[in-house]
């Protein structure tokens, strides 16, 4: 689930302005305990994901806990990682930086158990290899065919120099 629908499901309600969202009963989600991951292809010709956060178990925190140098956006809490029973200081934003003024971006995926974040993981590196293909051949394609272009105009300059 993503982050709205995780604060949905443990009755966390925001008011409708997306300029300046106010979130009641946030207490509910702060100390939780929840699994998160995230893995997309970027199509805007990079090679690096949007965001890759391998499976991971977190602990939901308020942003009030933040240190003075770290800001998270569009939310008012942010994860920390969970390796046996210490909690790190690393900060998982939920949104990634795709987002711009009201629109937050892509949440991370938010999940109960680590079963769930695995299978969704995989599934969206299975996707993402997939998209990768498809992003190789019509890049073969398109420096293929530029190929062929520049093997046209040298064909043309032979012939002309053929006759000097």
């Amino acid at each position: 689930m993503d982050l709205e629908a995780f604060f949905k499901c443990h009755g966390v309600q925001r008011n409708d302005d997306p300029y300046n969202p106010i979130y009641n009963h946030i207490s509910r989600v702060i100390g939780l305990c929840v699994w998160v991951c995230d893995f997309r292809f970027n199509n805007k010709g990079d090679i690096k994901p949007i965001r890759n956060v391998e499976p991971v178990e977190v602990m939901v925190c308020s942003n009030e806990d933040l240190p003075g140098n770290k800001r998270v956006y569009y939310s008012p809490i942010h994860f920390r990682p969970v390796v046996g029973e210490k909690v790190l200081s690393k900060v998982i934003g939920p949104y990634d930086n795709t987002g711009y003024r009201a629109y937050p971006g892509t949440s991370l995926n938010i999940f109960l158990t680590k079963f769930e974040c695995y299978d969704c993981y995989i599934t969206q590196c299975d996707k993402a290899i997939s998209q990768f293909i498809d992003y190789e051949n019509r890049l073969t394609l398109a420096v293929d065919a530029q190929i062929q272009v520049i093997k046209n105009l040298e064909g043309r300059a032979l012939l002309e120099y053929s006759k000097c």
